[in-house]
């Protein structure tokens, strides 16, 4: 199951699941902490996206450091900026992901589509 929010705040999620002897409801809240993914000035593209595992960063300067996301937050890669200007992703499993590029302070959020 999966909704998208257009706001953040905490909403009420219920889940019902039929049965042939009975109904079973699930009931929690979700706090949905931002929406969307930072802009940000530092001007990076990445390529090939969707990829089949290989992404090449490219930018006026070279990233200092990246964190890959996966979309339930957790921390599935991190590193310093490799020499080739490649981010291997092949180990990782078909789906969505968030790369952060970072240099001086800063972070640029990109979404990525690993097939």
């Amino acid at each position: 199951v999966r909704h998208v929010y257009a706001d953040a705040g905490t909403y009420p999620v219920q889940l019902t699941v039929d049965g042939p002897c009975n109904d079973l409801v699930f009931s929690t809240s979700a706090a949905i902490s931002s929406v969307g993914l930072d802009e940000s000035e530092l001007g990076f593209a990445v390529s090939p996206n969707p990829t089949e595992g290989l992404l090449r960063v490219e930018g006026t300067q070279r990233p200092e450091a990246y964190r890959i996301v996966d979309l339930a937050g957790r921390q599935v890669g991190a590193g310093s900026w490799p020499e080739a200007d490649l981010i291997d992703l092949r180990s990782l499993s078909a789906g969505s992901y968030v790369l952060e590029l970072q240099r001086d302070g800063r972070s640029q959020r990109v979404l990525v589509v690993k097939r």
